[in-house]
């Protein structure tokens, strides 16, 4: 009875060093930490004994197992307690790992690459798992950036976490970033307006009407305008240019609209920019012939002396017109092998483009002439092209 006492009265930090099966020993010390959650004074100060880092691993994981399951403001706080290094590794990768599901490591560093770059922190790759699952989970991933992110990276979080937020509650979304002032402000907004418009473009451009800054309205709405190639669909982007009063806000935006239009939708941007009044057209027309001649491979500009040149290419890079193909390219004439070439120097962007293209499976043949590194162009070559399908 006496050594049953004994036992019993000997602490679980003591029971739990003293047990030598690791599975049973881990089982402990995971328990512990559990235990002591309650109490994090009291947690911290076992932590603080414990030496051996599998020992701290399984008892940080059953004390944040259970802060995870409560408020998510006391557990990020607790996390803040802990050096960097493996301890706070596995309290974190716990964390996010319960509120929003597991992530294999290489993924998780390809995502931190992807948004941060090389500067990325763990905390930052976590904070942007809680949105990467689904259903997202925007409200923790605010926390998170609030209480353990910094600077840039703490924007880009509260931003996305907002646009994840803002189909289903708004002002909640809108909340995110309500503490901040000034330049923050607009940081924040910037970053939203960033990731609505890629996934709800019509639900960005709602929002930005609704600012009541006349400013702000205008720099948000040029900006969702100028970012019409991954945001608004070029359509759309045109039929809200339309709404905008005359300007030069407006003169700028034609030339950025007409070029992602023409990018995505040759044949569509041309009809769209002919149907301009005459001011606009004669901006619009110049940016979209450009870029209407993409299927081919390149995108078109007109140099100082009036000659087409290639200002960049987009054939397969293993593709014989690629290694035919550099850009500043100066294009001559271009012709066929039933026709003679046509010079093409002063004509306007557009006729060339008329030109390069034609039916799928035709040859055009251009003439180039490269530009030498040390000024000057190089001796005219001709190169064939076979005309690709139209895109579906």
């Amino acid at each position: 009875m006496q050594g049953a006492s004994q036992a019993a009265s000997v602490d679980p930090l003591s029971r739990a060093l003293a047990t030598s099966n690791l599975r049973r020993r881990a089982h402990r010390f995971k328990h512990l930490g559990a235990t002591l959650a309650v109490d994090l004074e009291r947690a911290f100060e076992a932590l603080a004994t414990l030496e051996n880092g599998t020992d701290r691993e399984a008892f940080i994981q059953g004390m944040f197992g259970v802060l995870a399951e409560g408020d998510p403001t006391r557990a990020l706080e607790a996390s803040k307690r802990l050096a960097d290094g493996d301890d706070k590794k596995t309290a974190l990768t716990l964390l996010a790992d319960h509120w929003a599901g597991p992530v294999e490591e290489d993924k998780r560093d390809a995502k931190i690459t992807t948004e941060f770059g090389a500067n990325g922190t763990l905390e930052d790759s976590l904070g942007i798992s809680l949105l990467n699952h689904w259903p997202p989970r925007p409200v923790y991933a605010a926390l998170w950036a609030r209480e353990l992110t910094h600077g840039d990276e703490q924007m880009t979080i509260l931003g996305l976490a907002a646009a994840k937020q803002y189909p289903t509650n708004p002002s909640l979304a809108e909340s995110f970033g309500r503490e901040f002032v000034g330049e923050k402000q607009t940081q924040f907004q910037q970053q939203f307006l960033r990731y609505l418009s890629a996934d709800e473009p019509e639900a960005a451009w709602r929002w930005t009407e609704s600012l009541a800054d006349p400013t702000l309205r205008h720099d948000m709405q040029e900006a969702l305008l100028n970012s019409a190639a991954t945001g608004l669909d070029p359509a759309v982007a045109a039929r809200k240019l339309a709404e905008s009063p005359p300007g030069a806000f407006k003169d700028q935006t034609i030339t950025e609209v007409a070029q992602f239009y023409g990018m995505k939708r040759p044949d569509d941007a041309v009809a769209w920019a002919n149907s301009l009044p005459e001011r606009e057209a004669a901006l619009a027309l110049p940016a979209v012939a450009p870029t209407a001649t993409l299927r081919m491979g390149m995108i078109l500009g007109t140099d100082a002396e009036g000659y087409p040149y290639i200002s960049n290419t987009a054939v397969d890079p293993n593709s014989p017109e690629r290694k035919a193909l550099h850009p500043d390219d100066r294009i001559l004439s271009v012709g066929s092998v039933d026709a003679g070439f046509v010079a093409v120097r002063n004509l306007g962007l557009l006729q060339v483009a008329d030109l390069i293209k034609g039916p799928a499976g035709s040859v055009v043949q251009l003439q180039l002439a490269s530009k030498l590194a040390g000024g000057g162009y190089g001796a005219p070559a001709t190169v064939q092209l076979t005309r690709p399908p139209p895109r579906p």
